[in-house]
């Protein structure tokens, strides 16, 4: 009785781990084939951008679930079919809920949808609290800027100071940021997907 029950737990985990891992390939589709896809007007592509944010996320000893979040917090500017508005050439509008509500759908932790979703937030909060920043990103995010509600109200910036993940938000958008360089050298998807599936499996660390 014990042996078939080890056996009918190895085919469980076998077919666990079939189909996530074909989520994790559908999903990686987006950016594995976006070599060429122009980010939004940056020096680098789509692809090169995720890869970049996730090796920032990664090298500053972020947990796994931000460090998949960084991988993936553009991933709406992506999705295909995705009903989102064009903002004058520079991506999606409302690509950050979009990425978001498409994480959820394919099982991801909360956590990660919420620091995909929030990196738009936090963007904002960085130009109400430095207004200096808004004169150092380039002219793509500042006009992804007036499609995403501007600078924050007094209010707004309040409410984002006590968000739970007001840490994780700020940090995505830093790395964000850091991640334009057309010279990077960093690691591919597959070094990820180890993370991508245990975060699929509610077994991260």
């Amino acid at each position: 009785m014990k042996k078939i029950l080890l056996i009918l737990s190895i085919i469980s985990f076998l077919f666990s781990a079939k189909v996530h891992a074909s989520a994790f390939d559908e999903h990686f589709s987006f950016l594995v084939n976006a070599d060429d896809i122009d980010y939004i007007g940056e020096a680098v592509s789509q692809k090169q951008h995720a890869l970049q944010a996730a090796f920032h996320a990664e090298r500053s000893g972020a947990d796994e679930a931000t460090i998949i979040a960084a991988l993936l917090h553009d991933v709406g500017h992506l999705i295909p079919g995705a009903d989102t508005a064009d903002m004058e050439g520079c991506g999606a509008c409302n690509h950050e809920k979009t990425g978001a509500d498409y994480l959820r759908k394919i099982g991801l932790p909360e956590k990660v949808a919420i620091l995909v979703e929030g990196h738009v937030e936090a963007k904002r909060y960085r130009v109400y609290k430095y207004p200096d920043y808004y004169e150092t990103i380039s002219p793509a995010s500042k006009t992804t800027f007036k499609y995403q509600n501007g600078i924050m109200t007094d209010e707004e910036a309040h409410a984002f100071e006590q968000d739970p993940y007001f840490e994780g938000k700020m940090n995505i958008r830093i790395w964000d940021e850091q991640a334009k360089n057309p010279d990077a050298v960093v690691p591919g998807f597959d070094h990820y997907e180890g993370m991508f599936l245990r975060c699929l499996a509610g077994t991260h660390a």
